[in-house]
């Protein structure tokens, strides 16, 4: 089993078509000043939160698509581990 992970931080609001993204329902929109934390929730009942700077005007129970680069992808192993060769922070 692998576990695939990426930062709040490195996650974006997609307003295009274009790079890998992900598509669910906005659930929860804390704003926190000059940023917010938002939660959508995919397929399936999982959960993806994403810290999101600037403003955004979001709803809830809309449809939110969140972008990011493959490069921010982390993978593990079923024990937690870090595979080697995955983006390492700096």
């Amino acid at each position: 089993t692998l576990t695939l992970g990426i930062r709040p931080e490195h996650l974006r609001i997609a307003h295009d078509g274009a790079g890998w993204r992900l598509s669910g329902e906005l659930f929860a929109n804390e704003g926190m000043g000059p940023e917010s934390l938002v939660t959508i929730l995919l397929p399936g009942d999982r959960r993806v939160t994403a810290r999101i700077f600037g403003d955004e005007p979001l709803q809830l129970d809309r449809t939110v698509r969140l972008g990011f680069r493959a490069e921010d992808l982390a993978l593990f192993d079923a024990d937690g581990r870090r595979i080697p060769g995955a983006r390492e922070e700096a």
